[in-house]
Order: C-alpha cells, then sequence, then structure tokens
C-alpha cells in the first residue's frame, strides 16, 4: 500500500506538548512553516474514535481530536480541555470544562459532547471499553460540568487520558457519514484534505492560550 505525505506531523506533535506545556509563544514561532512527512501505511478511518489502528491515529488524526485531557512531555497527566476534581471516595471524576473552546466546525465545547463522546467510545472503541470497565454511568451536571461514576476507585481512567472528544452538534447537523469523513476537533490543526494513498492534509489553526477555568 502507498505511503501517505501529510503536512504539519511534526509540528503538530510539537504544538500539542507546547498546548500542554503552556507553550503559546513556542507555538506561534512554528506558524506557516509546511511539513511533510511520509507513513507507512493509510488510517483505517478518519474517525479516531472508530480506529483500530492506534500509532497511525496518535501520529496523525490526535492533531485534529483531542484526548479530554492534556499530558505534558514527561509523560504526567494534565489539565487540558478540562481540569478535574475526584471525590473522596474515588467513585467520581468531576470534569470541569475551559472556558471559551470551541470545534473547528465553530461549535462550542459542552458536557453535552462530553456525554456524546463517551457514549460512541463506549459502543464503538474496543480500547476504551476496556478501560472504562469500572464506569457506571455518566451525568451532565451542566454546560460545563460533567461527571463521571465507577463502582470502585480506578486510577486507570485519567492515565488513559479519558476518551477523545467529538461535537455531538457537528454530528447531528452532518450525519454520520460525513462525520466519519470530514472530522472536526479541538486540537491546533484541522482537517483539510484527504486522496486514499496519497495524502491527508491538515492545516493549522492560530492558537490563542484560554486559561484554565
Amino acid at each position: 500500500m502507498g505511503g501517505i505525505t501529510r503536512r504539519g506531523f511534526h509540528a503538530g506533535v510539537l504544538s500539542l506538548a507546547a498546548l500542554s506545556a503552556g507553550g503559546a509563544n513556542a507555538l506561534a514561532q512554528q506558524a506557516g512553516r509546511p511539513f511533510t512527512v511520509a507513513l507507512a501505511e493509510e488510517p483505517d478511518t478518519l474517525d479516531p474514535i472508530l480506529s483500530t489502528d492506534t500509532p497511525i491515529t496518535w501520529v496523525s488524526l490526535l492533531n485534529i481530536v483531542e484526548p479530554l485531557v492534556g499530558i505534558a512531555p514527561n509523560g504526567d497527566i494534565t489539565p487540558g480541555l478540562a481540569t478535574w476534581t475526584v471525590t473522596p471516595d474515588g467513585k467520581t471524576v468531576e470534569f470541569k470544562i475551559r472556558e471559551g473552546v470551541t470545534f473547528h466546525s465553530g461549535d462550542p465545547l459542552t458536557a453535552d459532547d462530553l456525554a456524546f463522546s463517551h457514549a460512541r467510545s463506549l459502543a464503538k472503541n474496543v480500547f476504551y471499553r476496556r478501560h472504562a470497565g469500572a464506569v457506571k454511568g455518566v451525568e451532565v451536571v451542566d454546560p460545563r460540568t460533567f461527571r463521571v461514576h465507577f463502582s470502585a476507585p480506578d486510577a486507570v481512567y485519567l492515565a488513559t487520558r479519558a476518551f477523545l472528544v467529538e461535537s455531538k452538534a457537528y454530528h447531528d447537523r452532518v450525519g454520520e457519514d460525513v462525520f466519519v469523513r470530514q472530522p472536526v476537533g479541538t486540537g491546533p490543526y484541522k482537517f483539510a484534505g484527504y486522496a486514499f494513498g496519497q495524502h491527508l492534509d491538515f492545516a493549522q489553526l492560530v492558537v490563542v492560550q484560554v486559561g484554565a477555568g
């Protein structure tokens, strides 16, 4: 199978690290610099929640669609799209979404998107089902607050960065077929085109750092 070339792989990885570390200035310095990277195989899907090819997904599509929590360059789990608190008994994690986060489609990120992404991941992603085995239920508290309830304390859930976050409003508007062919997310790159066996193109966004709320 022919390799894929795409713009923005190295820049995208550096951008994610810069966002996690709060390095907006370093990110700005990289803006506008094109990259072409050859990959050994096609992505199995353009919807990372549906993907079973984790290595290709994590180096490509996760520049578009982000996990709920971040990761620092040293591997520590950090606040990302949301901060979190854990109840004293360890059985509930409450996520608080950052203010002002929007998807590339223009839709604001809300707790309904987290409930949608959790349900979609649970139904369609075997890896998520495995590490969410202790999840007893989820709760939308208000537009920025989302709770995950566990049957027992689970140290793995946050360590796996919870789930990938996709837009319910975009899915409802465009339908499943367009949703999986034209992905949108909250990441530093947006989807710009795909031709099988030829290229997967990303466009870098102008990033404005938003403080955790």
